[in-house]
């Protein structure tokens, strides 16, 4: 049995995993919640109402606003786990996702700093050629004259 706010949570992470929000601050505002009204949700002190669940539902017509609100069924529609473009989904916990994602950024910055590395390769081969044409062309001046 899942509580509110583990009903609440998995809904929010489910949301940040589609990109839709990073942190549950933006999502409660995208809902139209300050974050301590989320909070107050999340920690029993506010009870958890329709109107709430119908605006945490908003970003993902699957989601089940009964399972939201009463913990009965699953929490998609659809039972099936997939996303709304209908691709499978695969559960990750937080901390795994998030040293994927903190690797994901570190890959990004290496590819950045690769690709200007082989930039200034380049530069620096096509200063050579020029470099050597010009040798080239002095010797034969040099030959000619």
């Amino acid at each position: 049995y899942m509580t509110d706010y583990q009903r609440i949570k998995k809904v929010l992470n489910w949301y940040k995993f589609l990109g839709i929000g990073e942190t549950d601050t933006q999502l409660a505002e995208m809902m139209g919640y300050r974050k301590a009204s989320l909070s107050q949700v999340l920690n029993g002190k506010e009870a958890l109402n329709e109107k709430f669940v119908n605006r945490l539902c908003q970003f993902d017509e699957n989601i089940n606003k009964v399972w939201v609100l009463t913990g009965e069924g699953d929490m998609f529609l659809n039972n099936s786990k997939n996303s709304p473009n209908g691709s499978p989904v695969i559960e990750i916990q937080t901390e795994a996702w998030n040293v994927i994602k903190q690797q994901t950024a570190s890959l990004a910055m290496k590819d950045s700093q690769i690709n200007d590395l082989v930039a200034l390769l380049n530069n620096t081969l096509s200063e050579l050629k020029k470099n050597l044409a010009r040798q080239e062309d002095n010797v034969i001046t040099a030959v000619a004259g």
